[in-house]
């Protein structure tokens, strides 16, 4: 073998030895620096626009209105807790306004009912019908609406259904005048109604009178009292003394319609022949 070819391995090796060295010598060129420069430069404005963005989502969530609204909900709490609190007191206030109503009206009926049945019951007296008439007038300040309901009927009664020759009906038109004033004020502004009930009791007073002329036509009145010349049953007397009293309850009303008045009194004294007990009646005030 030839001293060439036995060097030829060395040569080999050596050359081989020098390649990895000669690689890592290897740089990049211009345009590999632009390349990774530019790489990096975008890398770096995708890493800033991400961070823009997460700050621009945070500033979203703080601006919601759930976090806005997050430091009072213990106080949104606690006001819906009272207005649903308010809400079923008023339904339990409404529950027992209308409970009571309902209750007043029963009252109410049942009085009027025992008012207009008086009449012809078998029970009761004045102070029943005056019973009656204060626990109206109590309630209708609760219903004001039936004041004019009462007066009504206290009208037709007086007009249409009341003998005034029953002491029980003289009665309760007594206490109408004493204890209603609405009924007093009723017959106050509407004469010719007044004038019905008035025509009622001089009729009675003339039907009483024709029981016992002799007594009625005898009868006196002095220093404010009446002097009896003759004897009559004291029941009688009860009864023509009582309608003396209801009519003379309604002359203070006949004071502002004088024709009225004239009428009243010249049938009145028809009706008991005594100008002294006419003049009591109607001229009272000025004896």
């Amino acid at each position: 073998m030839s001293p060439g070819l036995r060097r030829a391995p060395f040569v080999v090796m050596a050359a081989l030895a020098c390649m990895p060295a000669a690689a890592q010598d290897v740089r990049p060129g211009p345009a590999g620096v632009v390349a990774d420069s530019l790489q990096r430069a975008q890398l770096e404005k995708l890493r800033l626009e991400i961070a823009t963005l997460q700050r621009a989502a945070l500033e979203a969530a703080e601006r919601s209105w759930p976090r806005r609204v997050e430091p009072y909900l213990p106080l949104l709490t606690m006001l819906v807790s009272v207005a649903g609190a308010l809400a079923a007191l008023t339904r339990f206030l409404n529950d027992r306004q209308v409970t009571r109503r309902r209750r007043l009206e029963e009252e109410f009926r049942a009085d009027l009912q025992e008012l207009v049945a008086f009449p012809s019951a078998e029970s009761g007296g004045a102070a029943h019908v005056s019973f009656l008439l204060q626990d109206l007038r109590q309630l209708t300040t609760q219903l004001e609406q039936r004041v004019a309901d009462v007066t009504t009927i206290l009208v037709e009664l007086a007009i249409r259904d009341l003998d005034f020759g029953n002491p029980r009906h003289v009665i309760l038109e007594t206490a109408a005048m004493e204890r209603w004033t609405p009924y007093r004020e009723f017959l106050a502004r509407n004469p010719s109604e007044h004038q019905v009930i008035l025509v009622n009791y001089v009729d009675a007073v003339r039907r009483i009178h024709a029981e016992h002329p002799a007594f009625f036509e005898r009868l006196e009145y002095r220093a404010g009292m009446f002097v009896l010349s003759t004897f009559v049953e004291h029941a009688t007397y009860r009864r023509f003394i009582a309608l003396l009293d209801a009519v003379a309850l309604h002359v203070p009303l006949l004071e502002a319609k004088p024709e009225l008045r004239t009428y009243v009194r010249e049938r009145f004294q028809q009706a008991i022949q005594n100008s002294a007990v006419t003049l009591a009646v109607f001229d009272r005030r000025q004896q």
